[in-house]
């Protein structure tokens, strides 16, 4: 799915297993293609993870050594039966939200 974390506007994501136990690995993106940060994830059976980019559960160090400005993708991979993905787009100044496409090329980078 796309991401956006700028001054102006910053990016959720929630997953939810609704299945059995699901290992899952979260992957950011530049949109050179180059992998920039990994989280690996256990979600029980009706077990849900929620967070922004920028929050120290996904990947708060790598933003804080780039100033805190990212643009590209979330790349979400889980075992099993998979996982449900929500993605939304926070804008600072009025918190209004707009979802973000999690289909399997979400945002593909200029050649």
């Amino acid at each position: 799915m796309y991401v956006s974390v700028t001054a102006e506007e910053n990016t959720g994501v929630t997953l939810h297993n609704p299945h059995n136990t699901a290992s899952v690995t979260v992957d950011l993106i530049l949109v050179s293609g180059e992998e920039q940060a990994r989280k690996q994830l256990t979600l029980g059976p009706l077990e849900q993870f929620v967070a922004f980019i920028d929050e120290e559960a996904l990947s708060r160090d790598f933003l804080e050594s780039v100033d805190g400005v990212f643009k590209g993708t979330l790349n979400v991979h889980a075992t099993g039966d998979g996982v449900s993905i929500l993605g939304l787009i926070q804008k600072r100044a009025t918190g209004a939200l707009i979802a973000v496409s999690t289909t399997e090329n979400a945002f593909t980078p200029d050649d």
